[in-house]
């Protein structure tokens, strides 16, 4: 599994001058697992990356890790069976919209592209 990011999205990432500690995270929330189970039904309702100052403030759920044209990228490993084997977070053809596409098309345009955590 694997993430390619577009110059885009690479250059919005870029922009938070982030340090060697700081680590990336890819949220998603379902619709139908409040306790972060996998289940067939559920249905990924949001997508996000998140920058997180070091990996002891990543939440126990990110207990996976998904390669990227820009290092690791840690994910819910309860949720990777709802996403495509080859994932690309790229700009929308209109728009300055962020958004998520695996080989069996769109998941989602992101709203919220990047949040960053400084708690030090």
């Amino acid at each position: 599994m694997k993430i390619t990011f577009d110059d885009y999205v690479i250059g919005k990432i870029n922009a938070l001058n982030l340090t060697d500690s700081d680590i990336l995270a890819l949220d998603y929330d379902d619709s139908l697992t409040p306790h972060g189970e996998a289940d067939a039904c559920a249905i990924v309702t949001q997508i996000r990356v998140v920058a997180l100052a070091n990996k002891a403030l990543l939440p126990k759920e990110f207990d996976g890790e998904i390669e990227s044209n820009r290092g690791v990228i840690y994910v819910k490993s309860f949720g990777e069976t709802f996403l495509d084997p080859d994932m690309k977070i790229r700009k929308a053809e209109s728009g300055n919209v962020i958004e998520v596409m695996g080989d069996g098309g769109f998941y989602q345009a992101m709203q919220q592209l990047l949040t960053t955590a400084n708690n030090q």
